[in-house]
């Protein structure tokens, strides 16, 4: 393999597809050049999650020993969740894209693109998802209602139980068809930066169009890592004694460190997704020369 310039003039060799178009987009050649490319940018892309993830993991620990009368915490950690979510999947697709190009990112330059790009992300969310996101909305309103059960009638407690209901179906259904369909949306933005957002989501459907089986393996590796975090997760923080914070502690930690793998997928399903298409577009052209 031909060695790539990195930053600082430095030659290096990365064992991953030399050029977008080299070969078909396969499962077992993506998630080999994630762990490629996690393994060998380990510190700068957990350092940014870490980062990112700091503010949330502070609040738990300082608000342990405080009483939560009026409910406050959930809400303020949903607002924390979703943006360091939005800043980390954009910054993480940059981290992606740069090791898939034999580059070693910098914390610096991955938190600065991704605050700039996060907006633009959930926008392109937000088009891209449109019951699913009414429908994580109605989902979170109706989970914090559920918290305050005490202040509410039986009849409104009613209804916010099925409300919730009604919006965990759609999401379960509804979600996991639409992001596959739109799965190298973050990478988009960082490679394609002057499409609008309209056409950043045509373009990640024309993408996966035909090979969403495919790419159907990466959302489900997202989905079982995530799957096991709650499971470890959750018992810890439903817990109100000070004496588990160190588990949560911990927990939080082993979440940041395989949530990276999870981050990147994207932007290695970009990759190959590219090349193939590319690839198909140059042996078109050749048998209609």
């Amino acid at each position: 393999m031909e060695p790539v310039e990195a930053a600082g003039g430095q030659a290096t060799s990365l064992e991953l597809a030399p050029e977008p178009g080299a070969a078909p987009f396969s499962v077992g050649g993506a998630l080999s050049d994630a762990w490629r490319a996690w393994s060998r940018n380990f510190w700068p892309l957990t350092g940014t999650l870490m980062l990112l993830r700091l503010p949330s993991m502070v609040l738990y620990l300082a608000w342990v020993p405080v009483r939560d009368e009026r409910g406050v915490r959930p809400l303020l950690e949903l607002v924390l969740r979703v943006a360091s979510a939005l800043v980390a999947a954009t910054a993480l697709a940059v981290g992606g894209l740069d090791a898939l190009g034999g580059r070693r990112p910098s914390i610096g330059s991955l938190l600065r693109q991704g605050i700039a790009s996060s907006g633009r992300l959930f926008a392109a969310s937000v088009r891209a998802f449109p019951w699913g996101t009414g429908a994580a909305l109605i989902w979170w309103v109706t989970y914090y209602a559920m918290g305050s059960r005490g202040s509410l009638s039986r009849g409104v407690m009613g209804a916010v139980s099925f409300g919730w209901l009604a919006a965990t179906g759609v999401l379960l259904i509804n979600l996991p068809i639409s992001w596959v369909r739109v799965f190298p949306l973050p990478a988009l933005l960082i490679e394609e930066p002057e499409r609008t957002t309209g056409e950043l989501v045509q373009r990640a459907r024309e993408l996966t169009l035909g090979r969403r089986w495919r790419v159907l393996p990466l959302f489900l590796t997202g989905v079982l890592v995530s799957s096991v975090e709650t499971a470890l997760e959750y018992p810890v923080s439903a817990s109100p004694l000070p004496s588990h914070q160190v588990a949560h502690t911990l927990v939080s930690l082993f979440s940041v460190v395989v949530d990276v793998f999870v981050e990147i997928l994207p932007a290695v399903a970009y990759f190959h997704l590219r090349g193939g298409q590319e690839a198909k577009v140059a042996e078109l052209s050749q048998v209609f020369e």
